[in-house]
């Protein structure tokens, strides 16, 4: 493989005596994270290069490659050519994302490249997509897959890690498009997936008194207003837009995204059904307690590894004593761990 995370052995997830429930847990990577408190102080994020992925309909996703050298990369070693991640995000998120950079960092801090995925409209792709992202766009990371895979090389070995959302995207995308992925693609190891959209909606508006919802709904809004402005023949904003996730999906999402309605869209773009067709390497990261997806592996197929604890959150992870590969965010060292495996 060429390269080598001798260190990280299997380690079992402790989380930290505050922070035991689920709500904190989910929370940590977002407030906690070093990334975030670094982009806080000083105003700036690891250097990337920024590329544009042209898709067949006209739009465009945007890719951050990490450069060597940035923030929290204490020493650089000689980059290997063999292993590449490609980070793709949770909803409402982007390739800035606190938990998307800090692992980013901690892979050059080891002399492996990463590259962040925006999706359509986020993050610096915002004005350079009509159409929105949403649960089923499996095409799009494909098509982000490839590009990496022409600028990488034909030796490359490239782990395709999807956090929440794009989680459920990445194994769609295993599933889906089994016979027509690059071979250069390791692995998938999906992050706290969301593997059944009709079940798992409901959850986020029931955690913790629909804190979650407001904290989605907030920053939909954001993009629908960024959308709208960017592409004003796609008319005004929406007066209502909903007071939960599920109900945004029912009033936006399947409309914009031309489908017959929310139950057809959650029918169409959930993994679960497709997780048996999967052939490459796959494995899923989950806690028990996850708040928005209760991870039962019975689901998974009998073919993909699996990593379930306890505790957790939503691909928080925030243990209670610095783990092997640096920090106390487990999640991180657990993706290393599995991707060394593939």
């Amino acid at each position: 493989m060429g390269f080598s995370f001798s260190d990280l052995q299997p380690h079992p997830f402790v989380p930290h005596p505050l922070l035991r429930a689920a709500l904190l847990q989910t929370l940590a990577p977002t407030f906690l994270s070093p990334a975030r408190a670094f982009s806080r102080r000083v105003g700036t994020k690891p250097a990337a290069r920024i590329h544009e992925v042209g898709l067949p309909d006209g739009d465009s996703l945007v890719l951050l490659e990490n450069l060597a050298g940035g923030p929290f990369c204490v020493k650089v070693p000689e980059p290997s050519r063999s292993l590449v991640f490609l980070l793709a995000p949770g909803l409402a998120s982007s390739a800035g994302a606190p938990n998307l950079v800090r692992l980013a960092c901690t892979l050059a801090h080891r002399g492996v490249k990463a590259w962040r995925l925006n999706h359509r409209g986020m993050g610096e792709g915002a004005g350079r997509a009509r159409g929105i992202y949403h649960a089923g766009r499996a095409e799009d990371l494909l098509a982000a897959l490839r590009y990496v895979v022409s600028h990488e090389g034909s030796a490359a070995r490239i782990v395709l890690v999807g956090y929440s959302l794009s989680g459920n995207m990445a194994l769609l995308m295993a599933g889906r498009h089994a016979d027509t992925l690059p071979r250069q693609l390791a692995g998938v190891i999906a992050a706290s997936p969301v593997l059944d959209l009709a079940a798992n909606a409901p959850l986020i508006g029931k955690a913790a008194s629909g804190f979650y919802d407001g904290l989605f709904l907030r920053d939909l809004r954001k993009t629908v207003t960024s959308r709208h402005t960017s592409f004003p023949d796609l008319g005004p904003v929406p007066s209502c837009l909903g007071k939960s996730l599920a109900e945004f999906d029912a009033l936006y999402t399947a409309h914009h995204a031309g489908f017959v309605n929310r139950e057809a869209y959650y029918a169409e773009c959930s993994s679960l059904p497709w997780l048996s067709s999967i052939r490459v390497p796959a494995h899923i990261i989950a806690s028990r307690d996850d708040p928005f997806s209760q991870a039962d592996p019975r689901e998974f197929s009998t073919t993909m590894g699996s990593t379930l604890t306890d505790a957790g959150g939503h691909h928080g992870f925030f243990a209670s004593t610095p783990c092997p590969h640096g920090n106390r965010f487990w999640l991180d060292g657990e993706i290393m761990r599995v991707a060394q495996a593939f």
